[in-house]
């Protein structure tokens, strides 16, 4: 568990320092995923921002994103999940508890509900709620996925999907490196 856990920091460092994480990801969203260029464009670049300015790896944000939604701006979960990164109600209000500036945009936009019409807003704060959970609860990596699904144990089959994912965006940006 330890060597993991150093492994993902290591890999963490590395990945933040590069410079073509943003294409990268931007290309990886828009030939593999088909999504509108104006999205990518958009919510690419918070990733990598927000993530990094919270010590979070932007590879594994967005692996979680595929695994929720394939980057589709849908509602899931019976309407309950909204957009890409899947959020419900008690998420985002537990973000806006943390984040007055969050609670203002979530205000301005008359709530959860209403996020569908708000890609970047739902970016910002998956990866805010990712943060505090992992912050909050003083969780492991590993943890906190499970946690962003709902799940109290570390080894679960969401865990091991998101991994999984993450392992092929991790193999993918490999590839686009040497190219």
């Amino acid at each position: 568990m330890k060597k993991f856990m150093v492994f993902i920091l290591i890999l963490s460092v590395s990945i933040c320092f590069s410079k073509s994480i943003t294409d990268f990801l931007y290309t990886y969203m828009v030939d593999l995923y088909n999504v509108q260029n104006n999205i990518a464009g958009s919510i690419v670049p918070v990733i990598v921002e927000d993530s990094e300015q919270l010590g979070l790896d932007p590879l594994l944000i967005t692996a979680i994103f595929q695994h929720e939604s394939r980057f589709k701006n849908v509602y899931g979960d019976n309407g309950d999940a909204v957009g890409i990164p899947q959020l419900h109600q008690n998420a985002v209000y537990y973000v806006c508890a943390f984040y007055p500036e969050i609670r203002e945009k979530v205000k301005e936009i008359n709530g959860h509900a209403n996020l569908i019409k708000y890609p970047v807003l739902q970016v910002q704060i998956a990866i805010r709620y990712f943060y505090l959970i992992q912050r909050n609860l003083e969780l492991s990596t590993l943890e906190t996925i499970g946690k962003y699904n709902g799940r109290d144990d570390m080894y679960n089959i969401y865990t091991a999907k998101v991994i999984s994912e993450y392992a092929s965006i991790l193999l993918a940006y490999e590839e686009y490196k040497i190219k």
